[in-house]
């Protein structure tokens, strides 16, 4: 129900982030009528959700070669919860483990992907405002109800189980892709 405009980016082969949000309801739905899980879809409603909108800030890799003066960067569309959150993540990014916790948008949001490249008024890296490189994310949300969803991630489903988190107690998103190489 949604349109296709809002839910690709233009200048690359990616989800946007509300592409990432409904992908989040369809599966923790899903997960409801094959579990009775009863994961709070609501949750990920518009209506439940803050927005601020980072204007022309993504240039893919296609709108890069073709690019800016014929392709426009894309905006990059920040989601979080309008309630109190409390989230700890842990993400290793190649031989690096990194420790988040705190509300939802500070354990999420890599906020140094909202910022221009150097001498630009965009960057190349703003899809990756909620994960793309990590082997894996292991988040916990001690509030939702007690139950661990397991993503098999790639880089369109990445933000997906960031999403999750605010749903199932436990989400472990996993990038078969990226191998993991002891620390």
């Amino acid at each position: 129900g949604r349109d296709m405009n809002d839910l690709l980016m233009v200048t690359d082969q990616h989800w946007s982030t509300l592409a990432a949000v409904t992908m989040a309801q369809a599966i923790a739905g899903r997960l409801n009528e094959m579990t009775g899980a009863g994961l709070d879809t609501s949750l990920l409603d518009m209506d439940n959700l803050n927005r601020e909108i980072h204007e022309k800030l993504f240039m893919g890799k296609y709108g890069q070669r073709v690019g800016p003066a014929i392709v426009g960067p894309d905006d990059i569309v920040e989601y979080w919860p309008k309630g109190e959150t409390h989230i700890v993540r842990q993400s290793r990014r190649k031989k690096t483990v990194v420790d988040q916790e705190g509300d939802w948008r500070a354990a999420m949001t890599r906020f140094d992907k909202l910022e221009p490249d150097p001498g630009k008024t965009w960057n190349k890296s703003g899809y990756m405002v909620y994960g793309l490189v990590e082997s894996y994310d292991i988040m916990t949300n001690e509030a939702a109800p007690d139950f661990t969803i397991l993503l098999l991630k790639d880089s369109y489903s990445s933000p997906i189980g960031r999403y999750l988190s605010l749903l199932a107690r436990h989400v472990i998103s996993v990038d078969l892709r990226q191998g993991v190489e002891p620390l």
